[in-house]
């Protein structure tokens, strides 16, 4: 189960990463960033079909990959090996995953549309997924667990001029409780039920 859904989200996060920065660059203002952020979503497209094709057929980089690429094709070619060998036999279950894991990222995302309706901002929901993308792909670079402190200052950045300045904070606190804290509150009681009862 745990390789279905770390296969199925990164799957997600692969295919997502191209538009997220070829539209990246609408987030702001400055021409540099605009273009930088579309070269970087061209450069990770030709990654991608690159990346496909060696899962496809490794056999195509053997002659020009030696040394450390070399190793680095070795593994390609042990994760495509486990990869076939899962799919072939439990293809339902990774495509159930698949299709859960996509239900549960929209679910996630919506948090923030609903929220700024519910205090009565104008929404665009594209605009909104579009800057939630963004910010899952910086906090990968996080240092701190959870991403706490860097999530909620990405999120009122990316946020700052859609959101009045009187209403930011309420909007960053709501929009973390509900993606983060409520689980975890949640999952605390739960564990505490679980300690008593055994």
């Amino acid at each position: 189960m745990f390789f279905i859904r770390a296969v199925s989200a990164f799957i997600i996060f692969l295919l997502s990463a191209p538009f997220v920065f070829m539209f990246a660059g609408e987030a702001f203002q400055n021409p540099l960033v605009k273009h930088t952020t579309r070269i970087i979503g061209i450069l990770i497209i030709i990654g991608v079909i690159l990346g496909a094709v060696a899962l496809a057929k490794p056999s195509l980089f053997t002659r020009f990959m030696k040394g450390k690429a070399g190793k680095f094709l070795n593994q390609v070619f042990e994760f495509r090996k486990t990869f076939l060998n899962f799919f072939t036999k439990s293809w339902l279950y990774f495509i159930v995953g698949l299709l859960l894991m996509i239900i549960s990222f929209t679910a996630y995302f919506m948090i923030a549309p609903v929220l700024m309706r519910g205090l009565g901002i104008p929404v665009s929901v594209i605009k909104v997924f579009l800057f939630q993308l963004i910010l899952r792909f910086g906090l990968l670079l996080s240092p701190s667990p959870g991403a706490s402190g860097f999530a909620e200052a990405g999120f009122a950045g990316l946020f700052y001029s859609m959101i009045p300045k009187n209403l930011l904070g309420i909007y960053v606190s709501l929009w973390r409780f509900f993606t983060s804290y409520i689980s975890a509150i949640i999952g605390g009681i739960l564990l505490m039920k679980f300690i008593k009862e055994t």
